[in-house]
């Protein structure tokens, strides 16, 4: 697990460190809790998946769909992580507004995100976020604002 004193290295050292980050979040307690992994390589934004759901993500409305609090939880770090992918980390940032609809429960073994900025102003990030389920039909669509300190 990466130290806290490696973390401030990196917010001291006035640019994003993408594969310390993407680390520093796989190996926290609430993503290895929830079996969520980040992926910040890409070109367009970050990925993150869930590989196999268990019993404590679901607990929707037809009983074997992802339950509300968890997607809430993957769409909160969706943001937050295409805020950390397109600005400054070293300011530090937190999601202040966050919108989501649910076209159809999240069903099956395995539940994908994708997420991206629309726009940046000042110290604002406006981003959008999709969570597919195993078959990659979206059934999440969020938007929310990232607060960034300038």
């Amino acid at each position: 697990m990466i130290q806290e004193s490696q973390w401030r290295e990196v917010m001291a050292s006035g640019r994003t460190n993408r594969g310390l980050v993407q680390r520093y979040f796989n190996e926290s307690a609430g993503f290895r809790h929830m079996g969520l992994e980040v992926d910040l390589s890409g070109e367009r934004g970050p990925q993150m998946e869930i590989a196999r759901l268990q019993d404590f993500h679901r607990g929707g409305t037809t009983i074997q769909s992802v339950n509300g609090a968890v997607i809430a939880y993957v769409c909160d770090a969706a943001m937050g992580m295409a805020a950390i992918f397109h600005t400054d980390l070293t300011k530090g940032s937190g999601v202040g507004r966050l919108a989501i609809r649910m076209s159809k429960p999240v069903e099956g073994t395995s539940l994908k995100c994708r997420s991206w900025v629309e726009r940046a102003a000042r110290n604002l990030v406006y981003a959008v976020c999709e969570i597919m389920n195993e078959s990659d039909e979206i059934c999440v669509r969020a938007t929310g604002t990232v607060y960034v300190n300038r």
